[in-house]
């Protein structure tokens, strides 16, 4: 497990995949989810995973983050297998799928300071630390309830920052924002990735995946259809055109 490839972000850089998985499937019924699917995200990657309603997306997450099990195939993360070494994986992982249910007449901070406490006590400086870097110390003390969605998302992915995680996985971010908070959101995930952080991003908004992403996969009834650097795949200079004819 240990190639060491050219990142397209960093092209003086080689940097070790943070994420494969090899022959990865799940079955449920007659219905293939997920079949014989092998990907590769490299350190330092934002790497966009694409595919209609039905490809197989939200499945394959939930594989990486253990919350379903595959019938057959391995994930494995910085390098530690999903299967025989599951707390050193996915303690290397931080996650926000749609938006967590967070107590509404609390404020942010304490908001995180309680769930992120369900996994590891939170010292105050980590707090002031994310609430800064998501842009939400000045409304930290404001009760969830009075959130607008943009400031929900952004607490959301604070949250999944809180343990420093190498790979962040964050489905569907800017689902519902309207132009202000999408802006907000794309950088934001921009400049999580500067600082180091590893992004999947899920997301049905091709514009959005195009203008921050670096390399892409594209699902298509439970199979990869393509991988690669966005250059490459979106040969076309337009990925809308592009996923449109991949997925037909």
């Amino acid at each position: 497990m240990e190639l060491i490839r050219q990142n397209p972000n960093v092209q003086s850089t080689p940097t070790p995949p943070i994420v494969q998985t090899h022959n990865l499937t799940k079955q449920f019924g007659n219905v293939w989810a997920v079949k014989s699917l092998d990907i590769t995200v490299y350190e330092g990657d934002i790497y966009g995973l694409l595919g209609p309603n039905g490809a197989g997306k939200t499945t394959t997450i939930a594989m990486l983050l253990g919350l379903v099990y595959p019938a057959q195939g391995s994930v494995y993360i910085a390098g530690h297998s999903l299967k025989t070494q599951r707390q050193e994986a996915l303690k290397m992982v931080g996650a926000m799928i749609e938006t967590p249910a967070f107590y509404p007449y609390l404020s942010g901070r304490d908001n995180l300071y309680i769930l992120g406490s369900l996994r590891k006590r939170i010292s105050a400086a980590r707090l002031d630390e994310v609430l800064a870097l998501v842009g939400m110390d000045a409304h930290q003390y404001k009760r969830f309830s009075a959130y607008s969605l943009g400031m929900k998302q952004r607490l959301a992915i604070g949250l999944a920052l809180l343990h420093d995680p190498k790979l962040l996985i964050l489905d569907e971010p800017t689902n519902g924002l309207d132009p202000h908070g999408t802006v907000e959101i794309r950088r934001l995930i921009l400049e999580l990735a500067k600082q180091g952080h590893t992004i999947i991003l899920c997301s049905h908004l091709l514009h959005e995946v195009e203008q921050v992403c670096n390399r892409l996969a594209i699902l298509n009834h439970g199979e990869l259809v393509t991988e690669g650097s966005i250059e490459k795949i979106n040969n076309e200079n337009n990925l809308e055109k592009t996923f449109l004819k991949l997925t037909e």
